[in-house]
């Protein structure tokens, strides 16, 4: 490639002096890191709920194995009586 190499700017250098210009460059600058960060976040309560709903289905099965079993046990012990 010929020409210059790429120099990454030096960011006081690039920052405009006024207030309000340096707070709304300071939000454009991280909004792209802010928007990744939204969307890890976004995936990972997916997960987390996933998993929080299959835990509690898991509990239920369990739960409904042990009445079953209890009723089970209780007419055999009925029918031999």
């Amino acid at each position: 490639m010929a020409g210059k190499p790429f120099v990454l700017p030096d960011n006081a250098a690039t920052m405009p002096t006024g207030e309000p210009e340096r707070l709304i460059e300071a939000v454009r600058r991280s909004l792209p890191e802010l928007l990744k960060l939204a969307r890890y976040e976004r995936v990972a309560a997916g997960r987390r709920d996933k998993a929080t709903r299959s835990m509690i289905a898991r509990k239920s099965v369990l739960r409904q194995s042990a009445v079953l079993e209890l009723q089970n046990e209780a007419n055999l012990v009925s029918f031999f009586q």
